[in-house]
């Protein structure tokens, strides 16, 4: 395994995880509708089908070729559709539910047990012990952070278990897509043309009755509101191309459970900002759940360990 691994990994999963607290307040806010929502982060990745071929270029960076096969191509826009559908329902959740509870059961519990399944199905990859005992750590962590003990009847809400499911399956997929792409390209040519996808993807919701909601949410968003949007989209866009650089330099399947780590971040910069902004309930609340979370945290800190000794 590459030692830039952990480095980018983690990297991507503080950014990712300041992206989604923004995330949380501007759909809480300003930017209802996830809809909307995941629709502009397919659009703004064209930023990075224009910019990366001009930096490439002023960088003086050769690669062999910005084309890829019809295949791998079909791949490629593919793990873009994906990814927006990913997008939906994880702002749904995100929306609907605390961002400390719907993060973690998505990107902690359903992603990594997802991903290891269809990496198997496209790329036969399979984890190695060492790496099963990191896996397993990280899995444990990220069920202890999302249950909820307060709530003796329904530990996990049943929607946001099925937003969690929808959300991490659909990115799973997306990422194993992402993967097979990369593993067979120049990686910024399978960067470019994964985030085509998405932006054709969100292209194609103008085309269906979908388009009218947001046309709704245009006539809201206030010029700040959109200025703080596109800010936060580009640290997401940054997070999401050093995760697929950490799948470059490792596995895809220990990238994908490592993401459990994105919890603590989440979890900090929550707290930073109920310190400052928040209400006295939101605070109670949070300092309620603390000694449940740092135990997941620390399961995944082991799961740190066991990666990094190997």
């Amino acid at each position: 395994m590459n030692s830039l691994f952990l480095p980018f990994a983690i990297s991507a999963y503080f950014l990712n995880a300041l992206a989604a607290v923004v995330d949380r307040r501007l759909l809480k806010s300003s930017i209802p509708d996830p809809l909307t929502f995941a629709f502009y982060t397919g659009i703004t990745s064209i930023g990075v089908v224009v910019f990366v071929p001009l930096i490439l270029f002023l960088g003086n960076i050769r690669i062999n070729s910005y084309m890829l096969s019809l295949r791998l191509t079909e791949v490629a826009l593919l793990s873009g559709v994906f990814l927006i559908l990913a997008f939906y329902f994880i702002y749904t959740a995100i929306k609907e539910f605390d961002v400390t509870r719907a993060v973690p059961l998505t990107f902690g519990v359903v992603f990594p047990m997802m991903t290891p399944l269809f990496a198997f199905l496209f790329s036969k990859e399979l984890l190695s012990q060492t790496e099963t005992f990191a896996y397993l750590c990280f899995l444990l962590g990220g069920i202890v952070i999302a249950i909820d003990m307060k709530n003796s009847k329904e530990i996990v809400s049943k929607r946001l278990l099925m937003l969690a499911l929808a959300g991490g399956t659909t990115f799973a997929i997306a990422t194993v897509l992402q993967d097979y792409v990369l593993s067979r390209s120049d990686f910024w040519t399978a960067v470019i043309w994964t985030r085509l996808g998405a932006v054709v993807a969100a292209l194609l919701i103008l085309f269906t009755p979908l388009r009218a909601r947001i046309r709704r949410d245009q006539k809201t968003i206030s010029g700040a509101s959109a200025g703080i949007f596109f800010g936060n989209k580009i640290i997401g866009a940054s997070g999401l191309l050093l995760f697929n650089a950490a799948q470059r330099a490792g596995s895809v399947n220990i990238a994908s459970a490592l993401k459990g780590s994105e919890f603590f971040f989440v979890f900090f910069l929550t707290y930073i900002y109920q310190l400052f902004r928040g209400t006295r309930a939101e605070r109670a609340e949070f300092h309620r759940a603390w000694g449940k979370n740092m135990v997941g945290v620390v399961l995944i800190t082991v799961g740190l360990y066991i990666l990094h000794a190997a």
